[in-house]
């Protein structure tokens, strides 16, 4: 018996894009998908445009709700979702026609988890680059903690419903959302396959509010703090310490609340002094106050 797929589409303002994106997930040859649009409160033309498409093809299902960020609208989606399989897209983002096949595929083959597909970043001159360069060969909680790894996105990625089932975006977070979500599934994701050959289509508008928040999105500190908060109970050492530089990093760069980064290095320090190894704790004394000698050799 085939899978259902369920596709989740968050939308805010989205009419631009929408054709697009839903004549790629219509047009799968793979046939039994349900497509969730849930409309984040768009104030454009969104909904005129997502009426032709109910016209058009049954399998979309659209959801209005009041606006709540991206996190709600896809928490919204796994709620409502029926499939076997979730997986999230982008709504100016698109994908090929044997896409969601090639999924099912390596998922019949494999019995993986997860399955991750290798993607586009996709400019307005037509130009791109390869997302995922090298092919991943470490566990999937190393592998999405790297930053040249499959990462913590979630729009390259279908989980079996099991999998993600009473996991939820933290809709308090707006940065690294995704990452803090795959960090708590990770426990249970024992075995993910990975396609190099086929891509999703990550379109990149510079001029878009993402591409500036970032700097001024103080979440993506809270949603570190989380992620370090499970290595650590989970007795992941070394991944925690690179994730702590990572957040020092990033605190040091754009001189965050020099308290609250204070506070943070107690905390760090009561955990390292009593149970970190002393070549970790040496380390991450020696970030503390010589953190240019770090930047330096990781070429920051």
């Amino acid at each position: 018996m085939k899978q259902l797929v369920s596709i989740i589409i968050p939308i805010f303002n989205g009419e631009l894009y929408i054709d697009r994106c839903l004549i790629s997930i219509c047009s799968q040859t793979y046939k039994k998908i349900e497509v969730l649009l849930i409309d984040d409160g768009s104030t454009d033309g969104t909904k005129k445009k997502t009426e032709k498409w109910l016209k058009k093809d049954k399998r979309i299902k659209y959801i209005f709700k009041k606006n709540g960020g991206v996190s709600s609208a896809r928490n919204l989606g796994i709620k409502k979702s029926m499939g076997d399989l979730i997986m999230f897209v982008d709504i100016d983002d698109w994908i090929p026609k044997n896409y969601v096949n090639e999924i099912i595929e390596a998922f019949r083959k494999d019995d993986s988890d997860v399955v991750i597909t290798n993607y586009k970043k996709v400019y307005d001159d037509n130009h791109f680059n390869i997302g995922i360069e090298n092919v991943p060969t470490k566990r999937y909680l190393d592998e999405i903690l790297k930053n040249d790894g499959i990462m913590g996105f979630v729009f390259n990625k279908t989980y079996k419903k099991c999998v993600i089932k009473n996991h939820f975006f933290n809709e308090k977070i707006k940065i690294y959302e995704d990452l803090l979500l795959n960090v708590e599934m990770s426990p249970k994701i024992h075995k993910y396959s990975f396609l190099n050959n086929i891509y999703y289509n990550y379109y990149q508008n510079v001029s878009s509010v993402m591409h500036t928040k970032f700097i001024t999105d103080l979440t993506r500190f809270n949603a570190n703090k989380k992620i370090i908060k499970i290595l650590i109970d989970n007795e992941e050492e070394e991944l925690s310490l690179n994730r702590i530089y990572y957040y020092l990093w990033d605190y040091k760069k754009y001189n965050v609340n020099e308290k609250e980064l204070n506070d943070f290095y107690k905390d760090m320090y009561k955990y390292y002094l009593r149970k970190g190894k002393l070549k970790n704790k040496v380390k991450l004394v020696i970030f503390n106050y010589f953190p240019k000698l770090y930047f330096k050799k990781r070429g920051m």
